[in-house]
């Protein structure tokens, strides 16, 4: 099983200075990788040996709490390092988007692109594979 884990970091300040500024730590609420992508964030997590989750994405504000949505698709452009290109559509399962159709045996160069309630999220994510290629 392979599991990615993700921190992410921000200054925070009372207003009082520069010398004030504390490093604060969010952790990726389930314990995957995360991509900024704006004002929202993409939770990505890969796991090869599952058979139905290969691949899942949660979409979340920038407090890490996930994104409500009604309305949703999202997709997948997988580019491998032989050249080859698969556009593959994502499993809306409410709270995240899942596949099993990626080969993460290869390294991957992944872009994600969702529509939730008619707004456009984009993210680029790079995956090394766990085969020489």
């Amino acid at each position: 099983m392979v599991t990615l884990s993700g921190l992410a970091q921000h200054n925070h300040s009372d207003g009082e200075g520069e010398n004030d500024k504390a490093l604060i730590k969010h952790s990726a609420p389930h314990d995957g990788e995360i991509i900024d992508v704006g004002k929202e964030k993409l939770e990505v997590l890969i796991n090869p040996m599952q058979l139905d989750e290969k691949l899942t994405i949660y979409v979340l504000k920038k407090n890490y709490k996930l994104k409500p949505f009604t309305k949703a698709t999202g997709s997948v452009i997988c580019r491998y390092k032989d050249g080859k290109t698969d556009t593959i559509g994502l499993l809306n399962q409410t709270d995240r988007f899942t596949t099993n159709q990626i080969d993460f045996s290869k390294t991957i160069n992944m872009i994600f692109n969702f529509t939730l309630d008619s707004k456009n999220i984009n993210g680029v994510y790079f995956y090394k594979g766990f085969t020489k290629n």
